[in-house]
């Protein structure tokens, strides 16, 4: 089961690098740059996990601003505290295996 996982994850990466080649940035290259040369050191459910609270955060992101151009009187607010807490969620994911202490994620 786990070699079908990481099978999936390095087909999904190379998919997504050979389809998105235009529009990778820094980060994308970094990340991609860093797997190829240490595959064997690399905690691969860390990654996948990683990768997948961006793209929520990416996604929420979108969410809230095709929200607030819908609706932009009655949604407002409710945008504001959306992207807070989405904001708030993201970054106490971060902080989560550091030894950063923040009185907000505790």
């Amino acid at each position: 089961m786990k070699k079908v996982i990481i099978g999936f994850i390095v087909f999904w990466v190379g998919f997504n690098l050979l389809y998105n080649k235009v529009n990778a940035g820094e980060y994308e290259q970094a990340v991609v740059g860093h797997v190829i040369t240490n595959s064997s050191e690399i905690d691969h459910d860390k990654l996948l996990k990683s990768e997948m609270q961006k793209l929520a955060y990416i996604m929420m992101l979108q969410m809230a601003d095709t929200l607030e151009k819908t609706m932009p009187y009655i949604i407002e607010e409710l945008t504001a505290q959306l992207r807070q807490e989405s904001d708030k969620l993201y970054k106490c994911e971060l902080l989560e295996d550091t030894k950063i202490a923040d009185k907000e994620c505790q």
